[in-house]
């Protein structure tokens, strides 16, 4: 535990809880604020949120996350005009179709009406998707003109392509290029979810190729408010 500022809530005295990975502090996904519940990579997209929405412009927004159950969803709520959150709850379903009060969406098949939301914030979810680059066109096309997608990946800050670990073969099989990467997944709790890539620098044209005008990188680090780590990156694309 150490002191800092959350950047959420903005108390000056608040405690952090700071996790290691292996021999290492994992700064990205810890550093978390013990009143907003939020870590470091979290607050950080926020931080991106509010440098381009300031509460008012918030507040008269149509605002769509990919993610229903976190505290993510829960600092949103009362914040927007309205306010969209769905899951990926497996492949039986279809997008748009509710299990247990929550909605499913397959990112790379939405089932929302072109030009849907003014903002969208789509957090650790593209690397888990081997058509990525179909995800990209879904969300660039319920996102309206003027609009913005914040969108954060496991990212090489040096490497210009993205790193293929995993994809699927012509028959549907599952291919391991690289040693296969998991990640923790809040939906369900007994298992992990592969990890397909790793962006490179590709994703801006690529982001632009399915349909934004644009792409703000945010490069974020802040010793005030405990976002600390190399890594924290967060990409706006902008319609």
């Amino acid at each position: 535990m150490i002191k800092g500022k959350d950047s959420v809530s903005g108390k000056p005295t608040e405690l952090y809880k700071i996790d290691k990975l292996g021999l290492e502090c994992n700064l990205r996904e810890s550093c978390v604020g013990l009143s907003s519940k939020l870590n470091s990579r979290i607050r950080a997209t926020l931080l991106a949120t509010q440098h381009s929405y300031d509460t008012t412009k918030l507040h008269q927004s149509d605002v769509y996350l990919t993610e229903a159950v976190t505290d993510l969803y829960g600092w949103f709520e009362g914040k927007t005009n309205t306010l969209t959150g769905s899951e990926y709850l497996g492949q039986n379903l279809k997008s748009g179709a509710f299990q247990n009060g929550i909605m499913h969406q397959d990112i790379t098949d939405l089932s929302f009406a072109d030009n849907t939301f003014d903002i969208g914030v789509c957090l650790e979810v593209l690397e888990h998707v081997p058509d990525y680059k179909k995800g990209f066109n879904e969300l660039a096309r319920v996102t309206r003109k003027g609009g913005s997608m914040f969108i954060s990946v496991p990212f090489l800050e040096n490497a210009e392509k993205t790193l293929i670990r995993a994809s699927i073969g012509a028959n549907g099989e599952l291919i391991h290029h690289l040693k296969p990467e998991y990640h923790g997944d809040l939906v369900n709790a007994n298992g992990g979810i592969l990890c397909f890539q790793h962006f490179g620098w590709d994703i801006v044209t690529d982001l632009t190729n399915a349909g934004f005008s644009a792409v703000r990188v945010h490069f974020i680090w802040s010793a005030k408010y405990l976002i600390l780590g190399r890594h924290m990156i967060i990409f706006e694309a902008i319609k």
